[in-house]
């Protein structure tokens, strides 16, 4: 699923979801997520459609990454999302990636950044 929100023709952000079927159970992962700066409580529409359309396809469970400092944390723990700790992050020990881990305070580092989908 794949959800854009636009006002005047600027897309204000967007939100994909992939649904995953196991041993009779759907679990939604909101895989990536993103908004203009200052527009993050556009989020809140988004989730209202995404608990929505879940109840209609049965969903069981709705997983989300979101790093605590994020201007979205409050909002996902608003609407009933839990803090379940910290994802380890690895990456290759370059100077690239040196250099972003030295300059990069405020990460938004979602599940389809990663291998895990």
């Amino acid at each position: 699923m794949f959800y854009i929100l636009s006002y005047k023709k600027e897309i204000i952000g967007y939100i994909t979801c992939r649904c995953l079927y196991e041993n009779g159970f759907t679990d939604l992962l909101i895989a990536d997520f993103l908004f203009l700066e200052g527009r993050e409580k556009f989020l809140k529409s988004f989730l209202l459609k995404i608990l929505n359309d879940s109840i209609k396809k049965n969903v069981s469970k709705i997983s989300v990454w979101c790093p605590e400092n994020s201007p979205y944390f409050k909002i996902l723990k608003d609407f009933g999302f839990l803090s379940r700790g910290n994802i380890p992050v690895i990456c290759y020990q370059n100077d690239f990636s040196k250099k972003v881990q030295e300059n990069c305070n405020n990460w938004h580092f979602t599940i389809s950044d990663s291998d895990n989908i």
